[in-house]
């Protein structure tokens, strides 16, 4: 091959592997290893990295990531071809935690945007989605801005020069809501507040001003999300949305007393919002007795897995935990959170289906309560061990009910 063609392959190369490297400011220190490029199949995605199987397994959860939004917003996003979303993967040497970073710029009236993913096996996933939900959620409007200007044919239409574009209670909500540990969480913390008279009306949390850590706006966010994908033609409501904000609008009170169906005040909106709420209550408190399939689903969800909220998206950690490998498992920062959001999931699983059923989750939470606090092994495994005979109980039960019921 004549040294031409050498150089041009390598210039091409290095120039996938070093894009979006102009930042200001001290560098922190990497590991500088060879770089891999791999995309995803679908075009959305590049991964720039050392490492082959976690730039598959990054392009596999973005991929998802995708799918699960389009879902919700109810429209195709538009990456392939030539709009790619670059991520790129460092070890951080001088950072014993990982941190997710959306990058973004405007250049020449195009958007480039680029997911940093530092110290991959620390990496939390929640964070995770929320950063490409934010990239992805700004790429859809900017492209919105892009073909309504195309189609009117005004070339002096300013472009959209801040790719913040997208409020943060927006995607950050739709990060939260797009996983179901998650949504249950979300859910059982609200109620929560709502029952001690502490949740704000609607419009405040649109355009959050209050700097109390201390509030659940993540869980909140997240309920707004399933409250909006409640409402009728919830698709056409998050079109008018995006096309909103891809005018350069903003999605104010105002804005969803317009937009929403008998709204006619800002009061009327929030109005709605407390009265969904009060339903969700209402369908968590209905008595009941738990039925086979319910039984089930509780099986289901005694497992920690990829997916679940706080699992570090790490290759070093297996897919499937199942409890019993719980008990004298080797303790790691992202544990605790894991099995606290476990207990939230099992607890909110719980409600309205009986006695029988929540002693059977009081058991679970209890030994995954003493595993978060490295409690003796023998005690953390009579724990799992009268839980699951509480289950097989429990089965019993149902199954016997299940066969009176259908004698009658």
């Amino acid at each position: 091959m004549p040294v031409s063609g050498l150089f041009f392959i390598f210039t091409v190369f290095f120039f996938l592997s070093s894009l979006f490297a102009q930042e200001t400011g001290e560098r922190p220190a990497y590991t500088r290893t060879k770089s891999e490029v791999s995309s995803s199949p679908e075009g959305h995605f590049m991964v720039v990295g050392s490492n082959t199987v976690q730039n598959l397994d990054l392009l596999s959860w973005a991929e998802e990531v995708v799918y699960k939004v389009e879902r919700i917003i109810g429209m195709k996003l538009p990456y392939g071809d030539s709009r790619v979303i670059r991520i790129v993967v460092n070890d951080e040497r001088s950072n014993s935690s990982g941190r997710v970073i959306a990058e973004e710029r405007m250049e020449n009236s195009e958007l480039f945007q680029r997911l940093s993913v530092y110290n991959y096996d620390k990496v939390n996933g929640a964070d995770a989605n929320e950063a490409l939900c934010k990239l992805l959620l700004n790429g859809y409007v900017t492209y919105c801005h892009a073909k309504k200007t195309e189609l009117e044919n005004t070339a002096s239409r300013p472009v959209i020069a801040n790719t913040n574009s997208v409020p943060q209670w927006l995607y950050r909500g739709i990060s939260q809501y797009i996983y179901q540990d998650l949504r249950a969480k979300n859910t059982e913390t609200i109620l929560r507040i709502w029952k001690r008279g502490q949740l704000k009306p609607f419009p405040e949390f649109l355009n959050p001003v209050s700097k109390d850590n201390e509030y659940p706006y993540e869980s909140v966010n997240g309920v707004m999300i399933a409250w909006l994908a409640s409402l009728p033609e919830s698709d056409k409501l998050f079109g008018k949305m995006f096309e909103q904000l891809s005018t350069g609008g903003t999605l104010s009170p105002e804005w969803f007393t317009k937009n929403i169906k008998d709204c006619n005040s800002v009061s009327d909106v929030d109005e709605k919002w407390e009265n969904w709420i009060i339903g969700q209550w209402r369908v968590v408190r209905r008595l009941g007795v738990a039925t086979p399939l319910q039984v089930e689903q509780l099986k289901e969800r005694l497992v920690l897995q990829q997916g679940d909220v706080g699992m570090p998206l790490s290759t070093n950690i297996s897919q499937r935990i199942i409890f019993q490998d719980l008990i004298g498992m080797k303790s790691s920062e992202w544990l605790p959170t894991v099995l606290q959001n476990k207990i939230s999931e099992l607890k909110l699983l719980g409600m309205g289906k009986g006695k029988d059923f929540n002693d059977v989750v009081y058991a679970y939470c209890k030994f995954l309560e003493a595993v978060a606090a490295c409690k003796q092994h023998d005690y953390a495994k009579d724990l799992l061990d009268k839980a699951e005979m509480d289950l097989e109980i429990l089965e019993m039960r149902v199954s016997a009910d299940s066969l009176i019921g259908d004698g009658k």
